[in-house]
């Protein structure tokens, strides 16, 4: 629920815009960004429409602005990524995918009303750009970082573990993983499912689908020798 106008007030303009973020972000969790208004914020927020035009450069920052919220409260809510030097590499890395298709599948609806919007989608990519990249798995939780820079940085602890390459590319390997996480949630989104619309996406996964991305991540397409 939010918060009443006084207590949004009381702290000055940084509580407030604060407030209009959290506004914008609550309702885009629960009806996403097709059709969203400013009004409709302003309505959510209760503050007249004009105050979120002394705030932000207009609708398009506000709807940013409430997705990069939404996006990291996702992120905040969910499990923490495996302990690196825990389980297998390949066991860690199904749980990683999985765990991103589930995070996924709450994210990625909230983008499908941004189709057409560039400028909402342009304001978003900056917000993002300018999140440090957690250097181990201690900052996570604290960092406001994105799916890549949270499995890169799992990656980066196996790695002075000794149990991954000490040439892998880190990077490439965390975006093949989240790639192939999109592509389960994409088509949900995008197409729906018709037999089961609130199910979610993680599981639908066939089975032994996790292990299958895991295993072809860690052996990648090398043919044997001889």
């Amino acid at each position: 629920m939010s918060p009443r106008p006084a207590a949004a007030l009381r702290g000055g303009d940084q509580d407030l815009r604060a407030h209009l973020i959290a506004t914008a972000a609550a309702v885009i969790a629960r009806r996403g960004t097709a059709g969203l208004s400013v009004r409709e914020i302003a309505k959510e927020a209760k503050v007249a429409d004009g105050v979120l035009y002394n705030y932000f450069d207009g609708k398009d920052d506000l709807i940013a602005h409430g997705l990069h919220a939404h996006v990291h409260t996702v992120l905040r809510a969910g499990d923490a990524p495996p302990a690196a030097g825990s389980a297998t590499v390949e066991a860690n890395l199904a749980a990683l995918f999985t765990q991103a298709v589930t995070l996924l599948d709450r994210i990625m609806p909230a983008f499908a009303g941004t189709v057409g919007q560039p400028a909402v989608l342009r304001r978003f990519r900056e917000l993002m750009s300018r999140n440090a990249e957690p250097h181990s798995l201690s900052t996570i939780g604290r960092e406001d970082a994105g799916l890549p820079q949270l499995f890169t940085a799992y990656l980066r602890a196996e790695q002075k573990l000794g149990r991954v390459a000490a040439d892998a590319d880190l990077e490439a390997s965390a975006t093949l993983l989240i790639g192939a996480a999109h592509d389960v949630v994409l088509p949900k989104v995008l197409l729906g499912t018709p037999s089961a619309p609130n199910v979610p996406a993680a599981s639908l996964l066939p089975e032994g689908h996790a292990e299958r991305i895991a295993r072809a991540l860690i052996h990648g397409l090398r043919a044997s020798e001889g």
